[in-house]
């Protein structure tokens, strides 16, 4: 059997082709998964954020007026958060088909508060003599 000088580079040229052909579309979806869990991950960081600021609020405005809490908490990197005066905390986290919005409840009514960006967060949750709860939120903490 006579092999001719260029029928080895070409029989390479086609198996690297072929193994092209199954490891792009196995990237493009590993790629996906990827995706797919970072987003998961962010949406149940934020769920956790939010049911922890309400427990912490509903703690606080049980043990009555003047107690006070401080509370250091991570909000995701791309969420924005939202305290409204009837005691949501709501936490929107974008996706590809819009905003999520994750909603925590506390029983107590809260100053309203928008908070634009995520990260390390220390909050001072005051409960005060109307009722009410305040959160006051310190700057992002350095990590």
């Amino acid at each position: 059997m006579v092999m001719k000088k260029g029928q080895i580079s070409m029989e390479l040229v086609v198996l690297l082709g072929f193994v092209l052909i199954f490891f792009i579309p196995l990237l493009l979806i590993s790629q996906g998964k990827v995706r797919e869990l970072n987003q998961e991950l962010v949406t149940l960081q934020a769920q956790t954020a939010a049911s922890r600021i309400a427990s912490t609020v509903n703690s606080i405005g049980y043990m009555g007026t003047g107690s006070s809490m401080i509370l250091d908490i991570y909000l995701p990197a791309v969420a924005k958060v939202s305290f409204t005066e009837h005691g949501e905390i709501v936490v929107f986290v974008p996706s590809l088909m819009g905003d999520n919005e994750i909603v925590g409840f506390s029983a107590f009514n809260l100053d309203s508060l928008i908070i634009e960006s995520g990260g390390y967060y220390r909050f001072e949750i005051l409960s005060t003599n109307e009722g009410k709860v305040s959160i006051a939120p310190y700057l992002p903490i350095d990590q």
